[in-house]
């Protein structure tokens, strides 16, 4: 136990590391408008990026960075900055990850959609998060982006889970990074895919 504590920071280095990733995936499979990911996906979505002027990143490094194949772990920098590029941030990675940064830093997103500001949780929050026909989750904040999984209905999300999650979005589909016990990207949960999500504090 003491090991992991004193492992901690690195673990949550990791994870928002992880984190960026995430975002930045969902970000080129929204731009590139992916919705099923098999070998011919990624030979499109290399094609589609060296079109857009971003540069360019070969279907196999995409592959790995999709976890479509085995994936050594270490990232390119430089392929990080094509993705981003991809996606609008002419400045790369660490202007999109300054972007992720200080979109989640506000209270509410563009018109009337409501932004639950998760960095402002107190640890302990619940937040109910409820969507299309009748899934709803409990999830408790434990800090630093974490959270666990205290009520689960008719989701695929195990009671008890902790995910990782910096914005739920009021109309947009609830992203969960779940995180294996060294603190590695397990898997990636969505919820309200088409109809997006509603939330509220209890």
């Amino acid at each position: 136990m003491n090991g992991k504590v004193a492992n901690f920071a690195c673990v949550m280095e990791k994870l928002n590391d992880d984190l960026y990733l995430a975002a930045l995936r969902r970000e080129v499979e929204i731009a590139a408008r992916l919705k099923e990911k098999t070998s011919r996906t990624f030979e499109i979505l290399s094609e589609k990026i060296q079109e857009s002027g971003a540069g360019y990143i070969s279907a196999s490094s995409l592959k790995r960075l999709w976890g479509y194949v085995k994936d050594s772990g270490k990232k390119n920098e430089s392929t990080l900055d094509v993705l981003a590029r991809f996606v609008g941030c002419d400045k790369g990675y660490a202007a999109f990850k300054e972007k992720f940064d200080s979109d989640n830093g506000v209270e509410s997103g563009y018109d009337t959609k409501r932004v639950l500001n998760v960095l402002k949780l107190l640890p302990n929050s619940q937040i109910e998060v409820k969507w299309f026909p009748d899934r709803c989750v409990v999830l408790r904040y434990e800090g630093s982006l974490l959270f666990q999984v205290e009520k689960s209905i008719n989701s695929k999300l195990k009671e008890g889970t902790r995910v990782l999650c910096a914005r739920i979005a009021e109309g947009e589909p609830l992203l969960l990074d779940i995180p294996d016990e060294d603190g590695r990207l397990r898997l990636v949960y969505r919820g309200g895919e088409i109809n997006g999500v509603v939330w509220k504090i209890l």
